[in-house]
């Protein structure tokens, strides 16, 4: 299984008049801080690959309202990706890397930006929200190009979809083995 870290550029174009007029729930995620996740909704560990996956048990879809809870949770996720990120491009692109980072604190940076674009990716997936998603964050980085400067846009997010997407393929798989029919 290729890991969500690996840096495959993706060109993410998701054009069509379908997205475009579409409301994008992960509009304002993308740019927002991340909340507690509620107290009130439950949740189930899902193991692969040696990992645990902490998911609201609402991904087995069997209510109504269980697709809201994941996609809230979605939401929630993208806005802790957006915590990741934010300021490692804040200044895009003179300061794109902290310089005082030891090894150990980037590949925690990576494994926690890994664990949150994956499970975001799961959770759109599950309430077939993955394109809104992939396209909120090619608008976000897209947001820091500046061709007139002579740059272009950052690739901390769309370099790491395509492992992500592969990841999230697993852990749906891993989600529906654990979801029993009812």
């Amino acid at each position: 299984m290729a890991a969500c870290g690996t840096t495959t550029a993706v060109s993410a174009s998701l054009t069509g008049t379908t997205l475009s007029k579409m409301p994008n729930p992960f509009e304002q995620a993308v740019h927002a801080l991340p909340g507690a996740p509620s107290a009130s909704v439950e949740t189930i560990v899902v193991e692969l690959d040696g990992e645990s996956w902490v998911v609201p048990a609402a991904v087995c879809l069997r209510a109504d309202s269980d697709s809201d809870i994941v996609l809230a949770e979605a939401e929630r996720q993208v806005a802790i990706v957006h915590s990741l990120v934010a300021p490692m491009i804040s200044g895009w692109p003179s300061t794109t890397r902290n310089p005082s980072w030891t090894e150990e604190a980037r590949a925690t940076w990576e494994q926690d930006l890994r664990i949150a674009g994956v499970t975001t990716m799961t959770l759109a997936g599950l309430v077939g929200e993955q394109p809104a998603l992939k396209q909120s964050w090619v608008e976000y980085e897209h947001s820091f190009a500046d061709p007139k400067q002579g740059w272009g846009s950052p690739t901390h997010i769309s370099s790491r979809v395509a492992g992500c997407e592969v990841e999230a393929q697993a852990l749906t798989q891993a989600i529906a083995a654990q979801c029993p029919e009812t």
